[in-house]
C-alpha cells in the first residue's frame, strides 16, 4: 500500500515539475516574440578597418519600438500655457538597443565602406565595440549617456565567430517629447565609427 501511494506521489510530481517546465518555456518563447515584434531597425552602416583590417556591417534596432511611435511622442494638447512638456515614453525610464555587427555577407575590401585606423583584428574589434546615447534637448545642450548594461546575446565572445550581437540598455529621467536621441557606436579607443538617430523623435 505504501508502496503503491509513493509510486502515485512520485507519478504526480513527475507531472506537475514537467507541466512548469513547459509553461516556463512558452512563456519565454511569447516574450521572445514580443520583444522582436516591437523591434524596429534603425539602420546600417558598412565600415572598413585600415590598414589590415576586414570589412564589417553595423545593423542596429531600438527595441520596444512601440515606445517610441509618432503618436506616443505627441505633445497633448493643453489650453494651460504654463502645462508641463510631454515626457519622451522610451526614454523615461530603459530605452534598450539591440547591435550586430558582422562579417557575415560582407565583401572583405567592401568599396563602399566607410574606413577608419585601427591596429585591432577585425575579430576583436567586433566584440569590443562601446556604446553610448547622445541627447539633445535643443540649443547647443548635448549630454552623452552611458550604458547602464551592455550584454553580448548569441554566440559567446570566446567562441571564433564573425559576428557579434550586442543588447543595450539605456536608464534615464523622462525627457520632453522634443529631445532628440542618436546612438552612437565608438571603437575601445573612444573613436566615432557610426551614429544612428532614433526614429520617432
Amino acid at each position: 500500500m505504501k508502496r503503491a501511494l509513493f509510486s502515485a506521489l512520485t507519478s504526480l510530481l513527475v507531472v506537475a515539475i514537467a507541466a512548469a517546465a513547459s509553461s516556463t518555456a512558452r512563456s519565454g518563447k511569447e516574450s521572445e516574440k514580443e520583444t522582436v515584434a516591437n523591434t524596429a531597425p534603425i539602420g546600417m552602416e558598412s565600415l572598413l578597418p585600415r590598414p589590415h583590417g576586414q570589412a564589417f556591417a553595423i545593423y542596429a534596432s531600438v527595441e520596444g519600438a512601440d515606445l517610441l511611435r509618432p503618436q506616443a511622442l505627441a505633445m497633448p494638447q493643453s489650453s494651460d500655457a504654463s502645462a508641463p512638456e510631454a515626457s519622451q515614453p522610451g526614454s523615461a525610464g530603459r530605452l534598450s538597443f539591440r547591435v550586430t555587427a558582422t562579417t557575415l555577407g560582407v565583401q572583405p575590401d567592401a568599396a563602399s565602406s566607410a574606413r577608419f585606423d585601427s591596429d585591432l583584428e577585425t575579430a576583436e574589434l567586433l566584440r569590443s565595440l562601446h556604446f553610448r546615447l547622445r541627447i539633445s534637448q535643443g540649443g547647443l545642450k548635448v549630454e552623452r549617456l552611458q550604458p547602464a548594461d551592455v550584454r553580448m546575446i548569441g554566440v559567446p565572445a570566446d567562441v571564433p565567430y564573425g559576428e557579434r550581437i550586442y543588447r543595450v540598455i539605456f536608464q534615464s529621467a523622462p525627457l520632453p517629447a522634443s529631445t532628440r536621441m542618436v546612438l552612437e557606436v565608438t571603437a575601445p579607443n573612444g573613436e566615432l565609427l557610426c551614429k544612428f538617430p532614433v526614429a520617432g523623435n
